[in-house]
Order: structure tokens, then sequence, then C-alpha cells
């Protein structure tokens, strides 16, 4: 949603506020809490329903992923549920960052001052960042191969 907010910000500055109202930041913002509840309902009310193995210890932080590979019986609804949403979500949002981030890069070429350039790459750079930040331990966590290192223990908690 930031995507869509950045990009209205910068390719309709003047439209700005009329396209972005309360009420359509509102159903963003219900649209982003929504889709996420959607998905850990569906995981975690999968994962709840596994039976679990006994005198097993988690690796890492309790998550969707570490409590799936306790279980005695088959996880397929479980994996296919959890590879689907993430990838939905991923994918999405990449999607989206890479559209409306091209659609910004030649607003902000299209500036005529140095300053403004510099101030819009500046706002643009904090959210890459935290994208970043998210979605790449995210990405290395989830298509790592199995180990058991400290270092997976590290990007957990960062993750």
């Amino acid at each position: 949603m930031m995507d869509i907010d950045h990009y209205v910000a910068f390719c309709w500055p003047l439209q700005y506020t009329l396209i972005m109202c309360p009420w359509v930041c509102m159903q963003m913002a219900a649209a982003c809490w929504s889709s996420g509840l959607a998905n850990a309902l569906l995981q975690e009310t999968l994962t709840v329903q596994l039976p679990l193995c006994e005198y097993h210890t988690l690796d890492h932080f309790c998550e969707t992923l570490a409590l799936i590979k306790l279980a005695c019986e088959g996880t397929s609804a479980n994996d296919l549920a959890l590879a689907s949403g993430g990838m939905l979500f991923a994918l999405k949002s990449s999607i989206l960052l890479l559209f409306s981030y091209t659609f910004i890069s030649r607003a902000i070429l299209k500036l005529s001052s140095a300053i403004g350039r510099h101030k819009a790459l500046s706002t643009c750079s904090s959210h890459l960042l935290v994208f970043s930040t998210y979605f790449g331990p995210a990405i290395y966590m989830y298509l790592q191969p199995p180990t058991h290192s400290t270092q997976t223990k590290f990007m957990s908690l960062f993750y």
C-alpha cells in the first residue's frame, strides 16, 4: 500500500488529497489487515490440527514452518497453504513495488530540481530499505536448505 501511496504522491502530486482521501486510506488499511488475518488464520488453523510427535524440540523460535516439521502425519495441506500464501504475498508485493517504482523513477527523473530529486529519492529509499529488510530474511529463511546452524537461528531471530 505504501507503493500505491508513493506512486500517487510522486506521479499525481496535485491530485493526491483527492485520490488518497481518508476513506481510500481506510479501505487500503482494511485490505492489508484482512488479507494478513485471513492468511494467518488459514495457516494456524491447519497447523493447530496437526498431531505433533513427542520429544521433539524446536531449533529456533516458534513459527509455522518449524511447527509443521514436528508433525507425525502428512503435512501436504499445510505445505501447500504456506507455499501458496507466501508466494502470493511476496509476488504481489514485489510486482506492485516494481511497477510503482518504475513510474516513480520516471517521474523523479523528470524533476528539474536536484534538491527535489534528492528529497524524492530519500523518501523512496527508506521504503525500499524496509521492504528489503522484511522480504530479504523471509526469502532466505524459506528458500535455504534445512540446516541446524547458528546462522539459521540468527536469521530466524532477525526475521
